[in-house]
């Protein structure tokens, strides 16, 4: 199961940026293991998935509303059982912490205009090289991929949960040329972007 939410419905259902923030769940996969999960667990979260499978499509007035309750619940149940492997550079950690966390509040707010890793560098006052060597430390993977991997995201929220062209979604995500992000997102997923859409449409 796919699970995608905007920040305007976690506001909207009152569930704070900080609350979120502060969630051990969301860093990047290479950061992290697998949650390991028992059966109880896995029980309460398939409860939990079903329940929101079940109010999207329904056609209950406050379906949204509920959706964002069992939202909240998933969450912290993920989040009770979420660790993390431990780090053996924790002095290299410590110096490009900062970075890290800016670079990656950069790519959050303009990665839809900001496609390469110099647009960055520049902002931060560092060489692309020495940017790439810190993140590609922090989290195991190239500035580059994780700017691209925030774009592939965006793409696919925007044509599960929006009736926008795919030329549309290109324009919004700073691509001009519709035939480059078609190409551009099949070379990352292996799948075009309207067959992603059919196959996530309930």
């Amino acid at each position: 199961m796919l699970i995608l939410f905007t920040p305007e419905f976690l506001q909207k259902n009152s569930i704070r940026e900080d609350f979120i923030s502060n969630l051990r769940l969301f860093r990047d996969s290479d950061e992290t293991p697998p949650l390991e999960l028992d059966e109880a667990t896995s029980e309460r979260l398939m409860t939990f998935s079903d329940a929101m499978n079940k109010a999207f499509q329904s056609s209950e007035e406050m379906k949204f509303e509920t959706i964002g309750a069992y939202l909240k619940l998933f969450l912290i149940e993920c989040s009770g059982v979420c660790t993390f492997l431990p780090d053996n550079n924790t002095q290299n950690i410590e110096v490009g912490r900062a970075l890290v966390q800016r670079f990656k509040e950069l790519v959050e707010q303009h990665f839809t205009e900001w496609h390469q890793v110099q647009d960055y560098a520049k902002e931060l006052n560092v060489s692309p090289g020495y940017l790439n060597e810190v993140i590609s430390s922090a989290i195991h993977k190239p500035a580059k991929e994780y700017i691209l991997n925030r774009l592939i995201l965006e793409t696919k929220r925007l044509s599960v949960f929006t009736t926008k062209s795919i030329k549309e979604i290109g324009y919004e995500l700073g691509f001009d040329d519709p035939s480059h992000f078609s190409k551009f997102f099949k070379s990352f997923t292996g799948n075009s972007i309207l067959g992603f859409r059919e196959a996530h449409l309930f």
